[in-house]
Protein backbone atom coordinates (compact mmCIF):
# COMPACT_ATOMS: atom_id res chain seq x y z
CA UNK A 1 0.00 0.00 0.00
CA UNK A 2 0.87 3.50 -0.53
CA UNK A 3 2.27 5.27 2.26
CA UNK A 4 2.40 8.78 3.75
CA UNK A 5 4.59 10.93 6.04
CA UNK A 6 3.31 13.15 8.71
CA UNK A 7 4.09 16.41 6.44
CA UNK A 8 0.95 14.65 4.23
CA UNK A 9 -1.01 15.03 7.03
CA UNK A 10 -0.72 18.25 8.23
CA UNK A 11 -1.11 19.47 4.79
CA UNK A 12 -4.45 17.59 4.72
CA UNK A 13 -4.96 18.64 8.25
CA UNK A 14 -5.19 22.51 6.90
CA UNK A 15 -7.32 21.77 3.89
CA UNK A 16 -9.73 20.20 6.94
CA UNK A 17 -10.06 23.45 7.96
CA UNK A 18 -13.17 24.00 4.92
CA UNK A 19 -15.08 21.33 6.80
CA UNK A 20 -15.26 23.97 10.08
CA UNK A 21 -16.32 26.60 8.12
CA UNK A 22 -19.32 27.32 5.76
CA UNK A 23 -18.96 25.45 2.47
CA UNK A 24 -18.94 28.05 -0.70
CA UNK A 25 -20.36 26.84 -4.12
CA UNK A 26 -20.30 28.18 -7.15
CA UNK A 27 -23.45 27.50 -8.62
CA UNK A 28 -26.08 27.69 -5.54
CA UNK A 29 -28.22 29.62 -8.06
CA UNK A 30 -29.84 26.18 -8.78
CA UNK A 31 -30.22 25.22 -5.74
CA UNK A 32 -30.61 28.11 -3.05
CA UNK A 33 -31.66 25.25 -0.33
CA UNK A 34 -27.87 24.15 -0.44
CA UNK A 35 -27.49 27.62 0.94
CA UNK A 36 -30.49 28.12 3.50
CA UNK A 37 -33.08 25.47 4.17
CA UNK A 38 -36.05 27.73 3.34
CA UNK A 39 -35.59 27.02 0.01
CA UNK A 40 -36.87 23.84 0.83
CA UNK A 41 -40.25 22.95 -1.43
CA UNK A 42 -39.34 26.27 -3.77
CA UNK A 43 -39.10 24.81 -7.16
CA UNK A 44 -42.72 23.52 -6.93
CA UNK A 45 -42.01 20.36 -7.78
CA UNK A 46 -40.57 17.51 -6.11
CA UNK A 47 -36.87 18.59 -7.42
CA UNK A 48 -33.52 16.49 -6.62
CA UNK A 49 -29.65 17.79 -7.25
CA UNK A 50 -26.51 16.77 -8.11
CA UNK A 51 -22.85 18.56 -7.28
CA UNK A 52 -19.08 17.49 -7.88
CA UNK A 53 -16.66 19.73 -7.09
CA UNK A 54 -12.86 19.49 -7.57
CA UNK A 55 -11.06 22.15 -5.61
CA UNK A 56 -7.67 23.64 -6.46
CA UNK A 57 -6.56 20.92 -9.24
CA UNK A 58 -2.85 21.54 -9.46
CA UNK A 59 -2.82 20.27 -5.57
CA UNK A 60 -2.67 16.49 -5.15
CA UNK A 61 -4.32 17.01 -1.03
CA UNK A 62 -6.75 19.25 -2.48
CA UNK A 63 -10.74 18.74 -1.67
CA UNK A 64 -12.99 16.75 -3.78
CA UNK A 65 -16.60 17.39 -2.55
CA UNK A 66 -20.02 15.75 -3.51
CA UNK A 67 -23.56 17.43 -3.00
CA UNK A 68 -26.85 15.52 -3.19
CA UNK A 69 -30.05 16.94 -2.07
CA UNK A 70 -34.17 16.10 -2.88
CA UNK A 71 -37.04 18.24 -1.57
CA UNK A 72 -40.20 19.00 -1.98
CA UNK A 73 -43.86 20.78 -1.67
CA UNK A 74 -46.36 19.40 0.90
CA UNK A 75 -49.69 20.79 1.64
CA UNK A 76 -50.71 23.10 3.80
CA UNK A 77 -47.68 25.34 2.81
CA UNK A 78 -44.99 22.29 4.93
CA UNK A 79 -42.08 21.08 2.36
CA UNK A 80 -39.50 18.69 3.47
CA UNK A 81 -35.77 18.60 1.87
CA UNK A 82 -32.84 16.27 2.90
CA UNK A 83 -28.83 16.88 1.74
CA UNK A 84 -25.85 14.48 1.95
CA UNK A 85 -22.16 15.97 1.48
CA UNK A 86 -18.64 13.99 1.40
CA UNK A 87 -15.50 15.49 1.71
CA UNK A 88 -12.52 13.78 0.53
CA UNK A 89 -8.75 15.26 1.16
CA UNK A 90 -6.94 12.72 0.24
CA UNK A 91 -6.67 10.69 3.65
CA UNK A 92 -9.15 12.72 5.78
CA UNK A 93 -13.06 12.40 4.72
CA UNK A 94 -16.29 14.22 5.63
CA UNK A 95 -19.51 12.81 5.35
CA UNK A 96 -22.94 13.58 6.65
CA UNK A 97 -26.82 14.10 5.90
CA UNK A 98 -29.65 16.22 7.30
CA UNK A 99 -33.27 16.77 6.90
CA UNK A 100 -35.01 19.84 6.60
CA UNK A 101 -38.79 21.04 7.31
CA UNK A 102 -39.70 24.28 6.12
CA UNK A 103 -42.39 26.35 6.12
CA UNK A 104 -44.17 28.71 3.61
CA UNK A 105 -46.00 31.57 5.29
CA UNK A 106 -48.56 33.48 2.86
CA UNK A 107 -48.68 37.61 3.24
CA UNK A 108 -50.88 38.36 0.17
CA UNK A 109 -50.88 37.20 -3.45
CA UNK A 110 -47.57 38.49 -4.13
CA UNK A 111 -45.16 38.27 -1.04
CA UNK A 112 -44.49 35.35 0.99
CA UNK A 113 -42.10 34.19 3.73
CA UNK A 114 -40.48 30.77 4.37
CA UNK A 115 -38.68 29.52 7.27
CA UNK A 116 -36.55 26.61 7.45
CA UNK A 117 -34.17 24.05 9.48
CA UNK A 118 -31.87 21.51 9.19
CA UNK A 119 -30.61 18.61 11.64
CA UNK A 120 -28.08 15.68 10.45
CA UNK A 121 -24.98 14.00 11.74
CA UNK A 122 -21.86 13.01 9.84
CA UNK A 123 -18.68 11.32 10.36
CA UNK A 124 -14.88 12.05 10.32
CA UNK A 125 -12.38 9.45 9.08
CA UNK A 126 -8.64 9.19 9.17
CA UNK A 127 -6.97 6.83 7.38
CA UNK A 128 -3.54 6.33 9.79
CA UNK A 129 -2.51 3.05 8.64
CA UNK A 130 -1.79 4.74 5.51
CA UNK A 131 1.19 6.07 7.14
CA UNK A 132 4.99 5.10 6.93
CA UNK A 133 4.90 4.68 10.95
CA UNK A 134 1.29 4.87 12.18
CA UNK A 135 2.47 3.68 15.20
CA UNK A 136 4.42 7.28 15.99
CA UNK A 137 3.37 8.58 18.67
CA UNK A 138 2.30 11.84 17.27
CA UNK A 139 -0.74 9.95 16.13
CA UNK A 140 -1.48 8.90 19.63
CA UNK A 141 -4.09 11.62 20.00
CA UNK A 142 -5.74 11.03 16.65
CA UNK A 143 -9.32 8.73 16.46
CA UNK A 144 -9.85 6.86 12.84
CA UNK A 145 -13.11 7.65 13.43
CA UNK A 146 -15.44 11.04 15.06
CA UNK A 147 -18.75 12.05 14.48
CA UNK A 148 -20.55 15.07 15.02
CA UNK A 149 -23.97 16.71 14.65
CA UNK A 150 -24.90 19.43 11.82
CA UNK A 151 -27.70 21.59 11.41
CA UNK A 152 -28.67 25.45 9.82
CA UNK A 153 -31.62 27.54 9.85
CA UNK A 154 -33.16 30.12 7.55
CA UNK A 155 -35.52 32.62 6.52
CA UNK A 156 -36.47 34.02 3.13
CA UNK A 157 -38.65 36.65 1.84
CA UNK A 158 -40.76 36.42 -2.18
CA UNK A 159 -42.01 39.31 -3.82
CA UNK A 160 -42.50 38.55 -7.37
CA UNK A 161 -39.08 37.71 -9.04
CA UNK A 162 -36.66 39.19 -5.79
CA UNK A 163 -36.10 37.13 -3.23
CA UNK A 164 -33.73 37.70 -0.66
CA UNK A 165 -32.46 35.33 2.57
CA UNK A 166 -30.73 34.93 5.66
CA UNK A 167 -29.52 31.94 7.08
CA UNK A 168 -27.58 30.57 10.09
CA UNK A 169 -25.52 27.54 8.59
CA UNK A 170 -23.67 26.32 11.43
CA UNK A 171 -25.79 25.88 14.68
CA UNK A 172 -23.45 23.30 15.84
CA UNK A 173 -19.83 23.41 16.96
CA UNK A 174 -17.73 20.49 15.67
CA UNK A 175 -14.08 19.90 14.86
CA UNK A 176 -13.22 18.06 11.61
CA UNK A 177 -9.60 16.55 12.76
CA UNK A 178 -10.68 13.65 14.70
CA UNK A 179 -9.04 14.10 18.01
CA UNK A 180 -9.48 12.21 21.16
CA UNK A 181 -9.16 15.95 23.04
CA UNK A 182 -9.66 18.88 21.75
CA UNK A 183 -9.16 22.45 22.85
CA UNK A 184 -12.55 24.09 23.65
CA UNK A 185 -13.40 26.87 21.81
CA UNK A 186 -16.05 29.67 22.09
CA UNK A 187 -18.88 29.15 19.29
CA UNK A 188 -22.06 30.86 18.53
CA UNK A 189 -24.54 29.82 15.90
CA UNK A 190 -23.85 33.54 14.80
CA UNK A 191 -20.11 33.24 14.24
CA UNK A 192 -21.02 32.80 10.44
CA UNK A 193 -24.34 34.36 9.00
CA UNK A 194 -25.07 34.34 5.06
CA UNK A 195 -27.13 36.92 3.65
CA UNK A 196 -28.02 36.21 -0.02
CA UNK A 197 -30.79 38.07 -2.39
CA UNK A 198 -31.43 38.08 -6.34
CA UNK A 199 -33.42 39.16 -9.24
CA UNK A 200 -35.02 37.92 -12.02
CA UNK A 201 -35.88 40.66 -14.88
CA UNK A 202 -37.08 39.33 -17.85
CA UNK A 203 -36.64 41.99 -21.21
CA UNK A 204 -38.70 39.56 -23.16
CA UNK A 205 -40.77 35.70 -23.36
CA UNK A 206 -36.94 34.68 -24.65
CA UNK A 207 -34.73 36.67 -22.32
CA UNK A 208 -34.07 37.07 -18.78
CA UNK A 209 -31.22 38.52 -16.82
CA UNK A 210 -30.75 37.30 -13.17
CA UNK A 211 -28.51 38.77 -11.07
CA UNK A 212 -27.27 37.50 -7.42
CA UNK A 213 -25.53 39.41 -4.25
CA UNK A 214 -24.07 37.60 -1.57
CA UNK A 215 -22.50 38.37 1.74
CA UNK A 216 -21.05 35.97 4.45
CA UNK A 217 -20.34 37.10 7.28
CA UNK A 218 -18.17 35.36 9.90
CA UNK A 219 -16.27 36.19 13.53
CA UNK A 220 -13.81 33.29 12.33
CA UNK A 221 -12.96 34.30 9.04
CA UNK A 222 -12.97 37.68 6.81
CA UNK A 223 -15.93 38.65 5.50
CA UNK A 224 -16.81 38.24 2.04
CA UNK A 225 -19.02 39.44 -0.80
CA UNK A 226 -19.49 38.10 -4.08
CA UNK A 227 -21.94 39.01 -6.99
CA UNK A 228 -22.66 37.13 -10.19
CA UNK A 229 -24.93 38.00 -13.23
CA UNK A 230 -26.50 35.45 -15.51
CA UNK A 231 -28.18 35.52 -18.36
CA UNK A 232 -31.01 33.08 -19.36
CA UNK A 233 -31.60 33.22 -23.47
CA UNK A 234 -34.55 31.24 -24.86
CA UNK A 235 -34.77 29.59 -21.61
CA UNK A 236 -32.61 26.52 -23.17
CA UNK A 237 -29.08 28.02 -22.12
CA UNK A 238 -27.68 30.54 -19.51
CA UNK A 239 -24.33 31.54 -19.41
CA UNK A 240 -22.66 34.03 -16.97
CA UNK A 241 -19.86 35.28 -14.61
CA UNK A 242 -19.00 35.57 -11.03
CA UNK A 243 -16.80 37.41 -8.80
CA UNK A 244 -16.45 36.39 -5.16
CA UNK A 245 -14.14 38.69 -3.03
CA UNK A 246 -10.61 37.07 -2.74
CA UNK A 247 -11.26 34.27 -4.91
CA UNK A 248 -10.97 35.63 -8.20
CA UNK A 249 -13.76 35.49 -11.50
CA UNK A 250 -15.69 33.01 -11.76
CA UNK A 251 -17.34 31.66 -15.31
CA UNK A 252 -20.76 29.76 -15.67
CA UNK A 253 -22.77 28.05 -18.39
CA UNK A 254 -25.62 25.60 -18.81
CA UNK A 255 -28.23 24.26 -20.53
CA UNK A 256 -32.07 23.63 -19.81
CA UNK A 257 -34.08 20.79 -21.45
CA UNK A 258 -38.04 20.36 -21.64
CA UNK A 259 -38.10 23.03 -18.03
CA UNK A 260 -37.15 19.59 -16.35
CA UNK A 261 -33.59 19.08 -16.53
CA UNK A 262 -30.46 21.27 -16.00
CA UNK A 263 -26.98 20.78 -16.37
CA UNK A 264 -24.00 23.81 -15.60
CA UNK A 265 -20.59 23.97 -15.18
CA UNK A 266 -18.27 26.32 -13.49
CA UNK A 267 -14.71 27.05 -13.80
CA UNK A 268 -13.39 29.14 -10.91
CA UNK A 269 -9.94 31.01 -11.78
CA UNK A 270 -8.89 31.44 -8.15
CA UNK A 271 -6.93 34.29 -6.22
CA UNK A 272 -4.73 35.84 -8.69
CA UNK A 273 -1.67 35.87 -6.62
CA UNK A 274 -1.64 32.01 -6.14
CA UNK A 275 -3.80 30.68 -8.91
CA UNK A 276 -1.13 29.51 -10.21
CA UNK A 277 0.26 27.84 -7.85
CA UNK A 278 -3.10 26.12 -6.84
CA UNK A 279 -4.89 25.17 -10.18
CA UNK A 280 -8.76 25.90 -10.98
CA UNK A 281 -11.61 24.82 -9.34
CA UNK A 282 -13.89 22.71 -11.47
CA UNK A 283 -17.86 22.22 -10.28
CA UNK A 284 -20.53 20.58 -12.39
CA UNK A 285 -24.25 20.36 -11.09
CA UNK A 286 -27.34 18.77 -12.12
CA UNK A 287 -30.81 19.65 -11.03
CA UNK A 288 -34.58 17.89 -12.48
CA UNK A 289 -38.10 17.71 -11.72
CA UNK A 290 -39.66 14.83 -10.72
CA UNK A 291 -43.21 14.50 -12.23
CA UNK A 292 -45.65 18.07 -12.53
CA UNK A 293 -46.07 21.07 -10.84
CA UNK A 294 -47.79 20.25 -7.38
CA UNK A 295 -51.04 22.10 -7.22
CA UNK A 296 -50.85 23.24 -3.45
CA UNK A 297 -47.36 25.16 -3.96
CA UNK A 298 -48.58 28.44 -3.90
CA UNK A 299 -45.29 30.02 -4.63
CA UNK A 300 -42.93 28.79 -7.15
CA UNK A 301 -39.38 30.68 -8.21
CA UNK A 302 -37.29 28.19 -9.82
CA UNK A 303 -33.93 28.85 -11.96
CA UNK A 304 -34.96 25.61 -14.00
CA UNK A 305 -38.27 27.01 -15.07
CA UNK A 306 -37.33 30.36 -15.77
CA UNK A 307 -39.86 31.77 -17.92
CA UNK A 308 -41.52 34.29 -16.67
CA UNK A 309 -45.13 32.51 -16.98
CA UNK A 310 -44.94 28.96 -16.41
CA UNK A 311 -45.82 26.62 -19.02
CA UNK A 312 -49.25 25.48 -18.01
CA UNK A 313 -49.99 29.91 -17.98
CA UNK A 314 -48.49 30.18 -21.15
CA UNK A 315 -51.00 27.45 -22.52
CA UNK A 316 -53.78 28.95 -21.06
CA UNK A 317 -52.42 32.36 -22.54
CA UNK A 318 -52.36 31.02 -25.69
CA UNK A 319 -55.77 29.21 -25.61
CA UNK A 320 -57.15 32.44 -24.85
CA UNK A 321 -55.54 34.22 -27.89
CA UNK A 322 -56.38 31.65 -30.15
CA UNK A 323 -60.12 31.87 -29.19
CA UNK A 324 -60.50 35.55 -29.68
CA UNK A 325 -58.70 35.56 -33.32
CA UNK A 326 -61.66 32.78 -33.94
CA UNK A 327 -64.03 34.80 -32.44
CA UNK A 328 -62.75 37.59 -34.31
CA UNK A 329 -62.99 35.53 -37.38
CA UNK A 330 -66.46 34.53 -36.90
CA UNK A 331 -66.95 38.35 -36.56
CA UNK A 332 -66.07 39.25 -39.48
CA UNK A 333 -67.45 36.62 -41.40
CA UNK A 334 -70.76 37.40 -40.32
CA UNK A 335 -69.78 40.97 -41.12
CA UNK A 336 -69.47 40.05 -44.50
CA UNK A 337 -72.30 37.42 -45.35
CA UNK A 338 -74.86 40.66 -43.63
Amino acid sequence: AKRFSLTTLFVSLLFSGLAQQPQVYNQFFMNPYMYNPAYAGVEGHAAAFAMYRDQWTNIEEAPQISHVSFHVPLEGGIALGGAAFNITQRLLSSSAAKASPSYLFIIDRTHFLRFGMSLGAGINSVNINEFDSPGDQAFDNFLDQSTFFIGDFGVAYHFGHFNVGVSLPNLFSYNPITQKEVADVEFSPTDNILFKMNYRGHVNDDFAFEPHIIYRFSNVIPHQYEAVMIAHLYHIVWAGASYRQDAGIIGLAGAKIAEKFAIGFSYELGNSNIASELGPTLEVNIGYHLGTKKDHAEHVSSFIKSHRLSAEERARKAELERQKRLAALQESRENIAS
